[in-house]
């Protein structure tokens, strides 16, 4: 899945399948695009027909029609069944297992 990160500070994102487990954890730079692996058969965006999520477009200001707002203590949870990411601030601790 595509994260592109539009705020001023860099973004931590990893993906995750709740029967797989999860994906490593990318850092995104200001103004980056970055792919992020989801650990499944089927990534969100290739679900035949399915809904699906393309891209995420994150940014300092609040949620609009441009991206999701991603902040220091306001992680981004994005789910798609049993499949999604999780796109935090790098200062944040993280939330993903070992």
């Amino acid at each position: 899945m595509q994260v592109i990160n539009n705020a001023s500070y860099q973004l931590i994102a990893f993906g995750w399948h709740k029967s797989v487990g999860y994906g490593e954890e990318v850092v995104i730079d200001p103004g980056a695009s970055v792919d992020v692996k989801i650990p499944s058969i089927k990534f969100i965006g290739e679900m035949n027909g399915e809904e699906s999520l393309q891209g995420i477009s994150c940014q300092e200001t609040r949620d609009d029609t441009n991206g999701f707002h991603v902040s220091r203590g306001k992680k981004l949870v994005l789910a798609l069944g049993e499949q999604g990411v999780t796109i935090r601030h790098h200062l944040d601790e993280t939330d993903r297992p070992s």
